[in-house]
């Protein structure tokens, strides 16, 4: 049996184990990333919904600050947009949240 063959064939073993546990793991975060983007997503959706509801239109502005949150200033906002008495409460509180 030629001992470089088996040694060449070890590593090639190796080397394609190596290729398909990273591919295994990006298709995981791959997924994990996707679920977050798509949460956030769900969660800006809905704020935009209620403001709208209660409010009328929504300001780009106002829509591109909350595209900008992180999920738990969205959490925040979702809580504290129940006290707004107008679209002039989002605004404050977006400065107030920027300082």
């Amino acid at each position: 049996m030629n001992t470089a063959f088996t040694t060449e064939q070890k590593q090639e073993d190796w080397l394609q184990e190596f290729i398909d546990e990273w591919r295994e793991e990006a298709k995981e975060e791959a997924k994990e990333k996707g679920r977050e983007e798509g949460f956030l997503e769900a969660y800006q959706t809905t704020i935009f919904r209620l403001l709208s509801k209660r409010f009328g239109d929504v300001s780009d502005e106002i829509k591109t600050q909350i595209q900008e949150l992180s999920l738990a200033k969205l959490e925040k906002l979702s809580e504290d947009l129940l006290d707004f008495e107008s679209l002039e409460d989002a605004r404050k509180w977006f400065l107030k949240k920027s300082n």
